[in-house]
């Protein structure tokens, strides 16, 4: 754990002092090489998200984006959150979720300095250039992506600079339906799936009740 709090702390420090949108993996700090666009490898996803835990939805949303085409997924902790609360422990945290994930070949850490989906879809670009990014999301953050309240331009100019970039695979809660656009994809998961949240999850253990069911 103490090489992973290292090598966190290199690529928390590598995002926060770039003055560009940017997307730092744990990988290259681990001694592995940076994962490259190549004719057998063109999709690779990006999860953003705080993990506060680390739930079972998560690993299914990001096994589901597996199944429908994604080489790789990162999951993305943002140094700076949007309509959450900012992580306590950046560093604390990437380590914990990089130690998780070193158990899945196909998924890893990652930090990035951008919150907005618009901006992460350019920092995705910058990470691994020529791939076309596949940004996956929930319910809750699909509707922030359509909402202009987030945005100082129009709706339609961020929304043409994203999907130039980008695709975005999403998993609705049970009862909402996303927006119609070519650009946006169900993800389907099964039904048990779509009620787990961290906040259960936090609740849960506030209350003393289990979690097993909850969390990998």
């Amino acid at each position: 754990m103490e090489q992973l709090l290292h090598v966190a702390t290199q690529a928390v420090t590598t995002a926060s002092v770039s003055t560009l949108p940017v997307i730092v993996g744990v990988l290259p700090h681990l001694g592995h090489e940076t994962p490259t666009r190549t004719p057998a490898r063109t999709r690779f996803g990006f999860f953003p998200g705080t993990f506060n835990p680390l739930t079972v939805a998560h690993l299914a949303l990001a096994d589901a984006a597996i199944s429908s085409g994604c080489d790789q997924v990162f999951f993305c902790l943002p140094l700076v959150s949007v309509d959450k609360e900012d992580i306590d422990d950046v560093v604390a945290r990437l380590a914990q979720t990089a130690r998780f994930l070193a158990g899945y070949a196909h998924l890893t850490a990652a930090v990035m300095n951008v919150g907005l989906y618009v901006n992460i879809a350019e920092a995705a670009r910058r990470f691994l250039p020529g791939a076309r990014p596949v940004l996956l999301c929930g319910a809750d953050k699909i509707e922030q992506i359509f909402d202009q309240a987030y945005y100082a331009d129009p709706l339609e100019q961020v929304l043409s600079s994203l999907f130039a970039k980008a695709d975005i695979w999403a998993s609705p809660r049970s009862g909402s339906i996303l927006p119609e656009h070519p650009n946006v994809r169900e993800l389907s998961l099964d039904p048990a799936f779509l009620k787990v949240s961290s906040s259960e999850v936090r609740d849960r253990l506030a209350a003393g009740l289990s979690v097993d069911h909850l969390v990998p």
